[in-house]
């Protein structure tokens, strides 16, 4: 069979694009792995953290990221308050083996944090490590605030309609406590009795006595389960207290 020689060319475009059209099909994601360090482990903010990870793809790498962030619920501070890290490098080839040490920045809050391993590859498919989660100990400060709380129902008690109580004692700290808040509200949150910033701090102690106001049970509550939330931040340390109580109408 005798092939025009106009043919040809087209026959080779043609095995072009179809190899052109797989490598656009790949849609293969990389694999990421985080070595170390394990989940559960605690680093200190002079060591850094040690990261190791292992990368593979089928095709290209092309871009990594790591996530460090705090997890404010457990770290007994606002929303956003404690460190948030992102680091970006690039890749080349088909198999990478991440060890760098991630050095952490003097501020950095005492708590929980989560750490999350990200690549993308040539072809734009992402991949995500398992979440390691760690915690982070400050080596220039790792006390929280301390809490001597008094005058509060203990969780056995009841509180009926017409009584009441007093706060007593205080909050204090070894260096820095900066922020005091209180807030008292049912379990089921329908209902805050009471929401306050200590504003008066002297040589970093709160002093409840007569500084905490009197909190008395009338018809604006409602039965159940009721909680007292203490929060309390020096420059790098929060920390909560709760008390329990329970407030009945006969």
């Amino acid at each position: 069979m005798k092939i025009s020689a106009l043919f040809i060319p087209f026959i080779l475009l043609s095995m072009l694009l179809l190899a052109s059209c797989d490598e656009a099909m790949d849609t293969e994601r990389p694999v990421v792995s985080i070595l170390s360090p394990l989940d559960g482990a605690t680093v200190s903010t002079a060591d850094g953290i040690q990261i190791s990870a292992s990368i593979t793809d089928n095709g290209k790498l092309l871009q990594y990221k790591i996530v460090i962030s705090g997890i404010d619920s457990l770290n007994g501070i606002a929303k956003d308050s404690t460190l948030r890290m992102v680091i970006i490098g690039g890749l080349s080839g088909s198999q990478f083996d991440f060890n760098e040490t991630i050095t952490l920045p003097d501020s950095t809050f005492n708590g929980f944090y989560n750490v999350i391993f990200t690549c993308l590859d040539n072809e734009g498919n992402q991949a995500n490590s398992d979440t390691i989660s760690l915690r982070i100990v400050n080596d220039l400060d790792s006390v929280p605030p301390v809490f001597n709380i008094g005058g509060l129902p203990a969780l056995a008690d009841t509180l009926r309609l017409g009584q009441g109580f007093t706060l007593s004692g205080g909050i204090t700290d070894e260096t820095s406590l900066n922020y005091v808040t209180l807030r008292i509200k049912s379990d089921d949150g329908a209902y805050t009795v009471y929401v306050f910033d200590f504003t008066v701090i002297l040589d970093n102690t709160v002093n409840l006595e007569g500084n905490g106001g009197y909190f008395l049970v009338d018809t604006n509550w409602a039965e159940g389960p009721y909680t007292a939330y203490f929060t309390a931040w020096d420059s790098l340390n929060g920390v909560d207290h709760s008390i329990p109580f329970y407030v009945k109408f006969d």
